[in-house]
């Protein structure tokens, strides 16, 4: 009897260990985030698939608040991306934010099969005054030529000691820089200008 009671306590301690086993390792299977070593600290990377989409989720605290913010490229690909220092302080303007304006040429569109919106939406999501934004700036898009009296016309020029603009565009490389108080965010075409301006929206949040 008592061999028998010795016997099922191995089973079930043996079908335990099993279940235990089991558990981490699908729990490892189902956890496809990480912790990236940013500039400013830690960040918990979420890793998702939408269709053909892989989202690398990244998670930043501001007083005491957790934000999430999506991108299409991790972090660690963009490090080449060449980005200017300190460029955030061609947003906080001298005299405090009035607006940012993030503006571009008609022509972009067309030469990214409309891919500037999301080349636009990391940054614009973190910047601007959603419930989700970090730094709860008022952000208006606009255009460099005038297309409709709705939307604002807005070049380099229009960088004041209160108004911030970033301009994003097409050139012979993948940047992110300034030119007179203007941000530049420039990409060679349309995956490339998605990884310029996800590369300032990583800067926003402190992960370079």
């Amino acid at each position: 009897m008592k061999k028998k009671i010795g016997y099922y306590l191995l089973v079930l301690l043996l079908l335990f260990f099993i279940f235990l086993t089991i558990t981490v390792i699908s729990g490892k299977l189902l956890d496809k985030g990480y912790t990236y070593e940013g500039k400013k600290g830690d960040y918990r990377i979420d890793v998702s698939k939408i269709g053909n989409v892989t989202l690398y989720s990244a998670h930043v605290k501001k007083d005491n608040v957790e934000y999430i913010y999506h991108f299409r490229n991790k972090p660690e690909d963009l490090k080449n991306v060449y980005l200017e220092d300190n460029l955030l302080e061609k947003i906080n303007r001298p005299q405090g934010v009035r607006n940012v304006y993030v503006t571009r040429d008609i022509e972009i569109n067309v030469q990214t099969n409309n891919d500037v919106i999301l080349a636009g939406a990391p940054f614009e999501a973190i910047l601007g005054s959603a419930d989700y934004s970090m730094y709860q700036i008022p952000l208006k898009n606009a255009y460099t030529t005038r297309i409709d009296e709705r939307i604002p016309k807005i070049t380099c020029k229009n960088v004041s000691p209160v108004d911030a603009v970033i301009y994003m565009r097409l050139g012979n490389e993948t940047k992110v820089y300034s030119e007179n108080e203007c941000i530049i965010v420039q990409g060679t075409d349309a995956d490339t200008l998605i990884k310029a301006g996800e590369k300032l929206g990583y800067y926003l949040i402190g992960a370079y």
